[in-house]
């Protein structure tokens, strides 16, 4: 709920690109932004769009390779338990 009011301090550009970039990547991961992982993409949106990312892809992108990172990681910390 906290990343909703980071979203206050956005302009309405930022906001379009935020919607924009997780959009696209919960189409295509098919993530539900109410879920838990859904709202950790937005607050990882909105921090790269507060350190100057300006293309929606390019989030799209650096989400997708944060989250598979963790999915493996967490993949192999079940075969290693």
């Amino acid at each position: 709920m906290s990343s909703v009011f980071e979203l206050l301090s956005c302009t309405d550009d930022e906001i379009e690109l935020i919607s924009s970039a997780l959009s696209c990547r919960s189409q295509s991961n098919q993530v539900n932004l109410q879920s838990e992982r859904g709202q950790q993409a937005l607050t990882a949106a909105i921090s790269l769009v507060n350190a100057g990312v300006k293309a929606p892809e390019e989030i799209a992108a650096t989400l997708d390779a944060r989250f598979t990172q963790s999915r493996n990681a967490g993949q192999a910390n079940d075969v290693s338990a």
